[in-house]
This record gives C-alpha cells, structure tokens and sequence, in this order.
C-alpha cells in the first residue's frame, strides 16, 4: 500500500505526464496535414485538376471539419476525449494518405472531406483534455499547448517540403510519416488522464442537451476552424474558473 507522502508526488509524476501526452496529441495534429499541403500543386498537376475542380477539392476539407465539428460534444461524452483525440488523429492520418494517392478528383475530395472531419473533432477532443488536465494542475498550459500545435505544423511543412526535394515519393512520404505520428498518439494514449471526463466540462454539458455557453461555441469553432488558437474569451473563462477554485 502506497503510503500517504508518496501519492502526491505520484500524482505530480502523472500529470507530467499526462502535459507530455497531451502536447504529443498536438504535436501530430499539427504535423499530420501540414505534410500534405506542400504536395497540393504535385496532385493538382498530377490529376490534371482545373483550379476550379482544385478549389472545390481543397475545400472539402473545411467542409468536412464544418459538418463533423458539431458532433464532436456527443462524441466525447460518448467515448471521452483522450479515446476520441487519439482515434481521431490516426483516422487523420489514414485519409491524408488516401488523399495524397487518390487517383480521381472525386476520391481526392472525398479523401478530404474526412481528414477535415477528424481533424475537427481531433482539435476539440484535444483542447478538452488539455482543458481537464488545465483544471487539474491548476494553471494554464492551453497557450503551450497550442504553441507545440504550431511547432508540429512547421514541422510537418518542412518534413513534406524536405521529402519533395529528397524526390521521395509521395505515397511513400506520408504513408511513413502518417505511421510514425499514428505511433506517438497512441503511445501517448496510455499517459493520458484516466477515467471519463468531468460532468461539469462544456463539451459534457453540450451533449446532454445543455444551453451551449461562449466556451461551448469557442471549443466547437476550434474544430470548424481548426488554424486558429483559441479565442482570449476561453482563456478569460479558464482563467476566472481557476481563480474561483482557489478561493
């Protein structure tokens, strides 16, 4: 039996860990499609795309994040957020490979569709446990996160344009690249916050049929408009929380 000085120190160990987790959720959120984007003009040349079949490919990636963010409240309820995070970041990096070998415009964008899909829910999922796991160490870590979340997509940029000048090809480029962050989520999976989340946090309430709040809305716009961090709004939500649960 543990004694009583050792367990919070344990704790301390696994919500380091857990932080650790949760950056490397981030991480390859943002490396998985950033991969890709250097790739847009070799497909695009490659299937011989118009710019206005081009464009209309490209955007059915934000019509997928635009469609699937929504579910993502009932999704995390449903299977929690770390489940949905890392399930969904293997599925991302799935249809980035599919749309990196499509050989037809329609399975491009259909490839597309579903990589912005998970993406989305992905994008919410993780800011929620990064959320929950704010709550329990009681200070703010979103704005680190979302800074290893953008380290991962210059990462991600820079490994896809190293791979074009390498002439690797791409079929081979992501599939690598897509097993190699599949790896780091679900390695982290096992770090990451046990146990459901908490009733109380928005996403949770959401799902039960809740009135959504503003950080309701900012979580769920997160996933719509994954590029983008989240909103002051949020973190003064964040911010007032902690403060009360200090006093």
């Amino acid at each position: 039996m543990v004694s009583g000085p050792a367990s919070p120190a344990r704790d301390t160990v696994a919500l380091r860990r857990a932080r650790i987790a949760v950056g490397a959720l981030f991480l390859t959120n943002g490396a998985i499609f950033a991969n890709l984007l250097p790739r847009y003009p070799e497909i695009k040349t490659d299937l011989h795309l118009s710019n206005a079949m081009y464009g209309a490919a490209v955007a059915s990636f934000s019509g997928g994040a635009l469609v699937a963010g929504l579910t993502a409240a009932t999704l995390i309820r449903r299977f929690r957020s770390a489940r949905v995070a890392v399930i969904g970041t293997v599925a991302l990096a799935s249809f980035v490979i599919v749309a990196g070998v499509a050989g037809t415009p329609l399975l491009l964008a259909a490839a597309l569709f579903l990589a912005g899909s998970c993406d989305a829910v992905v994008d919410v999922a993780q800011n929620a446990h990064g959320l929950r796991l704010q709550r329990a160490l009681g200070r703010s870590i979103i704005n680190s996160l979302h800074a290893v979340w953008a380290a991962g997509a210059i990462l991600g940029g820079l490994t896809g344009a190293a791979a074009i000048a390498l002439g690797i090809p791409r079929g081979l480029h992501l599939s690598v690249v897509g097993v190699a962050l599949s790896v780091v989520a679900l390695g982290a999976y096992r770090y990451l916050l046990p146990g459901p989340d908490h009733d109380d946090h928005p996403a949770a309430r959401a799902a039960a049929g809740t009135r959504a709040g503003p950080r309701v809305v900012a979580l769920v716009l997160a996933g719509v408009l994954p590029r983008r961090p989240v909103p002051d709004s949020v973190r003064r939500c964040d911010a007032g929380e902690l403060d009360r649960e200090h006093t």
